[in-house]
């Protein structure tokens, strides 16, 4: 019955006999009888298709467990209702406590004891799971993408507090920048117009893929693929053995041609944009006020676009096909995402469909929208030339990254 609209399961199930019937609504849990008479076969096929609508509420509670159903129940409390019941369990709880013997206290307060230890272990098992590892990259941030706590049992998290506890993560970002600049500025008193287009176009790059300038750095230059070329450009003379990391990779990059701009952009990409043209198929009564014989019908939607401001983080806008009202856009989760994808579309295996969502930080992805208008703004204005444009790239791209890593003063120069 998987993807088959209300219309096709009817038609499926009138060439049922009554016996059939009745077997299939006490598999799915609808009810078959009414005040002790059984339903008439259309009548069990209404039943059952409202019930599929609403998602079989019958079957989802047979397969809960006591505490779900319990938790179930108290979502559809009102508060009278929940107010009534708290001051029930308080009195019997202290009457219960009033009439225990000396040995019933004493078997309570080991089995509660025993219930905070697996309580604490399960809350240090989830924290545990947040703890930096070998892996963790340099522009994560700590208490974003990883915790702390309990650093004591890790020594690969202890090594990260003694290293974080000074706040130099702050200026990981700032590094980056500066040796941005120090290279343009070289590239710039050389002449060096080629390569000072490579490097400002790879800037403009790591702000539409809305990545920090020290992951887009990373990403773009894969060092143990290009090891050998990157080695040997280094050790050409003693200027460049001195280069610290990052001027080394950022002028390497701009001043050689092994690794091009579409190599940068490929793997710079987005995540989120990344989903873009990913289609759905999803059920009408996905939708708020959804018409009733709509409910049933499959809509084929596809992602058009996407909102990393939404509040209740339903990132993704989606549009249907032959939608009565083309103009209309609808926001979707990303649980939504991989509940409805369509895994039989052309192309799916190209989709990086992950368990979650990847953090991003908004107000970052933020100001990089701000500065990709400011760009956008000045590369279609006639009174910038190409020599403007370039330092445009230095003050306004560079100097609002290293503002919001040290002093989380958010800022874009207009010129």
């Amino acid at each position: 019955m998987r993807g088959k609209s209300s219309q096709e399961i009817g038609d499926l199930m009138q060439s049922m006999s009554n016996g059939e019937l009745v077997a299939l609504l006490k598999d799915f849990k609808v009810p078959y009888n009414h005040k002790r008479k059984r339903l008439k076969a259309c009548e069990m096929i209404e039943e059952f298709k409202k019930q599929r609508e609403n998602g079989y509420p019958q079957l989802k509670r047979s397969l809960m467990t006591p505490a779900q159903r319990k938790a179930a129940d108290r979502k559809e409390e009102t508060p009278e209702e929940t107010r009534a019941r708290q001051e029930a369990d308080a009195l019997q709880h202290s009457e219960r406590r009033a009439n225990e013997t000396p040995e019933e206290t004493r078997a309570r307060q080991e089995a509660d004891a025993l219930q905070h230890t697996g309580a604490m272990m399960k809350k240090k098992d989830k924290i545990k799971s947040r703890w930096p590892s070998d892996d963790t990259t340099p522009w994560m941030q700590p208490g974003k993408d990883y915790i702390l706590e309990f650093h004591q049992e890790n020594p690969t998290t202890a090594q990260h507090l003694v290293y974080d506890v000074g706040g130099k993560w702050r200026e990981r970002e700032s590094f980056c920048a500066v040796a941005y600049m120090h290279v343009h500025e070289r590239l710039e008193k050389r002449n060096d117009i080629s390569s000072l287009d490579k490097l400002v176009g790879f800037c403009r790059i790591h702000i539409e893929g809305k990545k920090s300038l020290l992951e887009s750095l990373k990403l773009a230059i894969p060092i143990e693929n290009i090891k050998n070329e990157f080695d040997q450009w280094k050790n050409e003379d003693e200027n460049k053995r001195l280069m610290n990391w990052h001027e080394a990779r950022f002028e390497w990059l701009a001043t050689t041609n092994v690794i091009s701009l579409e190599d940068c952009k490929t793997r710079i990409v987005n995540w989120f944009e990344s989903l873009k043209g990913l289609k759905l198929i999803v059920p009408g009564y996905w939708w708020n006020n959804c018409k009733a014989e709509d409910k049933s019908k499959l809509w084929r939607c596809e992602i058009e676009s996407i909102d990393f401001h939404d509040a209740a983080k339903r990132y993704f806008k989606i549009k249907c096909e032959d939608d009565p009202y083309p103009d209309d856009c609808y926001e979707m989760s990303y649980e939504g995402v991989l509940k409805y994808v369509d895994v039989d579309q052309d192309g799916f295996s190209s989709f990086d469909l992950r368990e979650q969502v990847p953090y991003f930080d908004p107000e970052y992805v933020a100001m990089c929208e701000k500065n990709q208008k400011l760009l956008n703004y000045i590369e279609s204005n006639p009174s910038y030339d190409d020599e403007k444009k370039r330092y445009v790239d230095v003050i306004d791209v560079v100097t609002f990254l290293y503002s919001y890593i040290v002093s989380h003063d958010l800022f874009v120069i207009l010129l």
